[in-house]
């Protein structure tokens, strides 16, 4: 994208946005995005260093098929913080399902 490019500010979605679309908070966002989830794309930052996304990019890898590692089995389910009761990748299940139910 270049200067000359124009984007409606409805395709440009926020961090409340993404998150609102992923049914997550906001630190579970930032975290995503820490560890570069498979099904997030990175985002990009304005002037300002803010991160931001495109709302067909966030749309098109959440409708993409699983890779092997989002469907992989947690090798060490014993490790996980008594913290965190489910991993991501059981927490975009729910999500996926959730999602095929409302429309």
């Amino acid at each position: 994208m270049n200067g000359a490019d124009v984007v409606e500010s409805s395709e440009i979605w926020r961090r409340r946005q993404v998150a609102e679309f992923w049914n997550v908070g906001l630190s579970t966002l930032d975290r995503w995005v820490a560890r570069g989830h498979p099904r997030l794309p990175a985002p990009r930052r304005n002037p300002a260093g803010k991160p931001f996304w495109f709302a067909a990019e966030v749309r098109a890898a959440a409708a993409a098929p699983e890779t092997a590692d989002e469907t992989a089995d947690d090798p060490t389910p014993a490790s996980r913080s008594p913290s965190i009761e489910m991993s991501d990748a059981e927490a975009l299940e729910i999500l996926r399902r959730d999602g095929r139910r409302h429309r």
